[in-house]
């Protein structure tokens, strides 16, 4: 959200490049910490096996993710700029 606000503060022309660049290293500071806080928290939450479970669940479902984005990539670079809508 936070990243969105500053885009569009610099889109609006009230944030310069330098401006925007020390937002978005103040937000992906605070961002950082609250990632390695929630992972601190499900380490102390769920044991590893449930982890490794997940972990090995998410693993099988990618690659039909990636097949089926190859496919639908495939067919955009098939269609023509009449073609596209618009």
């Amino acid at each position: 959200m936070l990243l969105a606000i500053s885009a569009w503060l610099f889109n609006a022309g009230l944030l310069t490049a330098i401006t925007q660049t020390i937002a978005w290293c103040v937000i992906f500071f605070f961002a950082s910490a609250g990632a390695s806080a929630a992972y601190l928290t499900v380490s102390e939450i769920f044991p590893v096996e449930v982890r490794a479970k997940a972990i090995a669940v998410a693993k099988k479902g990618r690659p039909q993710l990636e097949v089926q984005m190859v496919q639908e990539h495939e067919q955009l670079a098939q269609r023509r700029p009449t073609d596209w809508p618009g």
